[in-house]
């Protein structure tokens, strides 16, 4: 029925507008709509244009039979046009198939936007708003869509008794703006005249022509934010740690980060938040930065939150000198989470554009190259991030991607001698040593010598921890772990603790990369061993020994190999019996003699 429908309705649209099969008929039949009718923004159907469908549902009370028909009058597709591009305009309803729209309207899958027509003498028309809305988002399977609610006042003969308006213009509005939609309205009676059906066609063409201009501009919007989409999914992805002490604005310039706006609203930030997704673009520079605010009170900062942390943004408050003092101990800990010696930073001071400004910039800039950070004082009312923390984050990813790009140039050698003072757990007592790193074995030496007395430790199956520093009295120390063994080891000056963590970090992982290759080339070779068992067993063979494959006479050395499987000699016959009993009459005599010296001992 809807197939049958859908053809008659094509047909008489077709016949209307003056479109004929027939290819000897020329685009000159008269029209059956005057031409006055005609003289709105929409024309014929062309194919070439855009297709754009919309779908008119309503209750059957609605009246929108009516609107479809003064819609029709002049042809069922229109053509619009819109900055020189073409759209041809088809409208479907679900009239007369109320009861079953969502279940055989196939029609709704095709649709591009929604009308919802209610009768705005009947407030029951209105109600299933909302129940429909839901229906048609479903069968499209979609979230969003351009809707249009349209109250309308049909026209009634002069038989009909008209009604009461029952929903006001401001209460279509209002839900309107409560379900995200736009919202239109037609009154075919007012206090002085009644419209006529031409009218009635221009309002209701007009409706639908600025209804098509927000439905191309939502298409092309999507079709915009979609590849939009795709390029951000190819993008690399980062995460920023935002650290501080309380109260020096990290949750606002976080806020500031992500929305470009200014919340002066204090919020306390009790456990660790994350903020993904935002997309960062400087130049040639572009990631997606996800931020993670910390609580500001937080004692230290786990493991596992630092490793998957790439970069540290650390803010401090202009007006608090002891803000950006206490980013000592932050920094440390964020780097004994880490396990490494360096991380690129920005470091921020925010509440500039206030008036008791305590810190400033040479105090900022001298902290920034102590951290290695790249130095950023913020007035978050008034600067925008595509001029100051966009070029600033563009920095820290050149970095980054040059790390990524050469691992091991960064890392440094893999050998290392130098001075470190050997300690204990407590930091309390120091003896200087030279420490010698060789083929992943480090080697306590009194002066560089390395010999077979040395304590040693393999770097290759081992660990390390970062110890809090004391720069003060010149203490930077970390642990070494290997099994059971532990070694604690302090540096004079940072940088110098740095070159031993890299070199030690290089160890570990040659220790690694070698077990992990050392247990491919077993499993392989278990392997063949193991066809070549299924393949010996099938053959016959039972008995399998390893043998000597070759002699150097010359040197007199053996070198010997391992044939996998071969068969075991077969025994000769020769006079091996004879042979036997003569070794076991001397064994005999050998054991009866023992015997009487065991006696004579205990005489």
């Amino acid at each position: 029925l809807r197939a049958e429908r859908v053809m008659s309705s094509e047909s008489s649209s077709s016949s209307q507008s003056g479109v004929s099969d027939d290819p000897s008929t020329t685009s000159d039949t008269v029209s059956s709509i005057p031409e006055e009718e005609l003289s709105t923004d929409f024309g014929v159907f062309s194919s070439s244009s855009t297709k754009i469908t919309l779908v008119v549902i309503g209750d059957e009370r609605s009246a929108k039979t009516q609107l479809l028909s003064a819609f029709e009058g002049s042809s069922k597709q229109k053509k619009l046009q819109i900055d020189n591009e073409n759209y041809d305009i088809t409208l479907h309803s679900n009239a007369g198939m109320e009861s079953l729209f969502g279940v055989t309207d196939y029609l709704s899958v095709q649709a591009q936007g929604l009308i919802f027509v209610y009768n705005s003498r009947l407030a029951e028309t209105l109600e299933r708003f909302a129940s429909d809305k839901e229906t048609f988002l479903r069968s499209i399977d979609r979230t969003e869509v351009p809707i249009l609610i349209l109250g309308f006042q049909p026209l009634i003969d002069d038989s009909q008794q008209e009604k009461e308006e029952q929903v006001s213009t401001k209460q279509g509005m209002r839900i309107a703006k409560r379900h995200g939609c736009q919202f239109s309205e037609i009154k075919t009676h007012t206090a002085d005249a009644v419209i006529t059906r031409k009218q009635l066609c221009e309002n209701f063409e007009e409706i639908v022509n600025n209804f098509t201009r927000d439905v191309i501009r939502f298409n092309s919007a999507s079709q915009s934010q979609q590849k939009t989409d795709q390029e951000t999914s190819k993008l690399p992805e980062f995460n920023f740690i935002v650290a501080g002490e309380s109260f020096v604005g990290k949750t606002s310039f976080i806020k500031w980060f992500t929305s470009g706006t200014f919340n002066a609203r204090y919020e306390e930030t009790r456990t660790t938040c994350s903020y993904p997704g935002n997309r960062v673009q400087h130049e040639d520079e572009a990631a997606i930065i996800t931020v993670i605010d910390t609580w500001g009170a937080s004692d230290s900062f786990s493991r596992e939150l630092c490793s998957s942390s790439q970069a540290v943004i650390m803010v401090c408050s202009a007006l608090s000198t002891e803000s950006l003092s206490r980013l000592d101990k932050i920094y440390e800990k964020i780097l004994q989470g880490k396990g490494v010696t360096s991380i690129p930073g920005i470091l921020v001071s925010t509440k500039n554009d206030c008036e008791d400004v305590s810190l400033t910039q040479e105090n900022l800039k001298e902290a920034a190259s102590r951290f290695g950070f790249v130095p950023l004082a913020l007035s978050l009312p008034t600067d925008t991030r595509e001029d100051t923390i966009y070029p600033a984050i563009a920095q820290i990813l050149k970095d980054l991607r040059k790390s990524q790009a050469n691992p091991i140039g960064v890392i440094g050698e893999a050998d290392r001698t130098g001075e470190l003072s050997k300690t204990n757990k407590s930091l309390r007592k120091f003896s200087p040593k030279t420490l010698v790193i060789q083929s992943g074995i480090i080697y306590i030496t009194s002066d560089g010598v390395v010999t077979p007395k040395c304590k040693s430790m393999n770097l290759m199956n081992g660990s390390f921890e970062i110890l809090p520093s004391d720069p003060a009295r010149k203490i930077f120390p970390f642990e070494l772990r290997c099994a059971d063994k532990s070694l604690f080891l302090s540096a004079s000056t940072e940088s110098a603790r740095a070159a031993w963590i890299d070199t030690i970090t290089l160890n570990i992982a040659y220790g690694s990369l070698a077990n992990s290759v050392l247990e491919d080339i077993i499993k392989a070779s278990l392997w063949e061993v193991s066809v070549e068992l299924k393949t010996a067993i099938a053959n016959g063979t039972e008995t399998l020994q390893p043998i000597e494959t070759a002699t150097d006479k010359k040197d007199d050395k053996k070198k010997r190999g391992f044939s996998m499987f071969k068969k075991k000699p077969e025994k000769e016959k020769t006079d091996k019996p004879k042979e036997k009993s003569s070794s076991s009459s001397s064994s005999s005599s050998s054991s009866s003699s023992s015997d009487k010296s065991k006696d004579k001992k205990k005489k």
